[in-house]
Formats: structure tokens, sequence, C-alpha cells
């Protein structure tokens, strides 16, 4: 299975253009419906790919 991710930043006013990014993969996926399972997942995410992460758990 493969899937994208899309980060959608918006028109650019002025420039006729429009700010996004992308990201594809390949794997397996799993969907998570348990809040927890959830919250455990985003709090994982964080840790591995921000540099200030209790900063960013904290807000979110």
């Amino acid at each position: 299975m493969c899937g994208q991710a899309l980060v959608d930043e918006g028109y650019i006013q002025g420039a006729c253009d429009h700010l996004y990014a992308t990201a594809q993969f390949k794997g397996k996926v799993r969907f998570l419906e348990d809040f927890e399972e959830k919250k455990t997942a985003l709090e994982l995410m964080i840790k591995k790919l921000d540099e200030k992460p209790e900063e960013v758990a904290e807000k979110q």
C-alpha cells in the first residue's frame, strides 16, 4: 500500500502561485481510532521530529 501526505500553505498573494509540500510513502497503513493510541502516536512523532518537543506537545 502507498499513500501521500500534503501540507497546504495556501495561495501566495501577488505571485499567482500556491505553496505546498507533499511526501509519498509505501508501507503498511493502520488508521487509529482509539484516542490514547492517537495521543501516543502524536507524542512519538513530535519527539522524533521537533527540536523542542516539550513545547510542541504542550501546545497540542
